[in-house]
């Protein structure tokens, strides 16, 4: 099986790239530091792959939204994210617009543009109807 990791060069989305290839899957790891990625891929060993790509930027959603209609995939963790420190009232609105463009605009475009859409629909139509979706951020 295959899983895409986005956020994958360090704290959180590395641990799941990690676990995963241990588990088994073939893990293809997305971030922006291409060496960071390339240097994780060879922990993980052979079979896995990597992609260099922001997704703050529409280039870079769209490169893993096309990774994803491949296909193949079984499991995506969006682990892609930042935070803006700082009182929320003080913080400028353009900051808080490009956190929000990247924790929720990237993932749900990723999703809803490529066939991973089918994964997210189906298990959305297997959760009962008042559960929560929760996303990490470290």
């Amino acid at each position: 099986m295959k899983a895409l990791v986005t956020g994958a060069s360090a704290g959180i989305g590395r641990a799941f790239a990690i676990a995963l290839a241990t588990e088994g899957f073939s893990v293809t790891v997305v971030a922006r530091d291409a060496d960071r990625l390339a240097a994780l891929v060879g922990e993980l060993g052979p079979g896995h792959d990597h992609l260099a790509a922001d997704l703050a930027t529409a280039a870079g959603v769209a490169a893993v939204a096309r990774l994803l209609h491949r296909g193949g995939y079984a499991m995506l963790v969006n682990n892609a994210g930042t935070a803006v420190p700082g009182d929320f009232t003080e913080v400028a609105i353009e900051s808080s617009l490009a956190t929000i463009d990247l924790n929720c605009r990237a993932v749900v475009t990723v999703v809803l543009t490529s066939p991973a859409n089918r994964l997210w629909t189906t298990a959305m139509r297997l959760l009962p109807r008042r559960t929560a979706l929760t996303l990490l951020a470290d």
